[in-house]
């Protein structure tokens, strides 16, 4: 119940009478104990739970092992998954950003953290996902780049010339109609009328 510095006698007495009629009617004093012992460190779960599965659902699982081995233990590895607040989420973000990592690359560890907490809550091991409403920088670090003339003159006599022909005629196929690499490798003749040289996707 408690050691006689923290509680009264009569605290006590009163505490026990309450456990012992808890007791009486089924219930376990220890079971809100036991159920804390259960729940894994993020570090146990993230070895025995998650890599497991994700490795048999994600082909860029190697990604999710660096960045869990390089930032995301080091800060949570250690605390039960039911101790992990959304402020500490919110912190951690926050000091990726400090650290001179790009905002993608923060953004990059808390959807992984997201993730991993939502199916930690699907496997019953959470009630809810501390990292659910932390907000993304969602900033965006795409350059464009466009293809000079004396590089597109480069790119085609290497196109012409090369020896691996299937995928000098794809990349030709790609420059010359403007469609996405998917559609061109699923294309099939029945798609194409040479007639009227028309390719219907």
């Amino acid at each position: 119940i408690g050691t006689t510095r923290d509680l009264t006698r009569t605290a006590v007495l009163q505490r026990a009478r309450i456990l012992k009629a808890q007791v009486l009617a089924g219930a376990d004093p220890r079971a809100d104990a036991k159920q804390k012992k259960l729940v894994p460190t993020f570090a146990s779960f993230s070895q025995a739970k998650y890599m497991p599965f994700v490795k048999a659902h994600k082909r860029s699982w190697r990604n999710d092992e660096a960045m869990l081995r390089l930032r995301i233990l080091p800060a949570f590895g250690q605390t039960p998954l039911n101790q992990i607040t959304r402020r500490q989420i919110q912190a951690y973000h926050a000091e990726l950003k400090d650290t001179g990592l790009s905002p993608a690359t923060c953004d990059h560890d808390l959807k992984l953290m997201r993730h991993m907490l939502n199916l930690a809550v699907q496997w019953d091991l959470l009630p809810s996902n501390p990292a659910a409403r932390v907000p993304l920088y969602r900033h965006c670090n795409r350059v464009e780049n466009y293809v000079s003339p004396d590089q597109l003159a480069r790119l085609l006599t290497v196109l012409q010339t090369h020896n691996a022909r299937t995928v000098c005629h794809v990349v030709m196929f790609l420059l010359s109609t403007g469609a996405r690499l998917n559609e061109a490798l699923k294309a099939s003749w029945k798609d194409i009328d040479t007639e009227t040289r028309v390719w219907r996707i």
